[in-house]
């Protein structure tokens, strides 16, 4: 028998929005979209 965990990662805060923490950078409007969170967390 295998020995775990359940770990639960909540959601952040994020330039005013809520980002869950497993976001998919797919695409480039995946890409875009994380660059204008990172943006904003960085004005911040």
């Amino acid at each position: 028998m295998q020995n775990a965990a359940e770990v639960f990662f909540p959601p952040v805060e994020i330039g005013g929005r809520t980002v869950d923490p497993f976001f998919k950078i797919n695409r480039p409007e995946d890409l875009a979209e994380a660059e204008a969170l990172l943006a904003a967390e960085a004005d911040s």
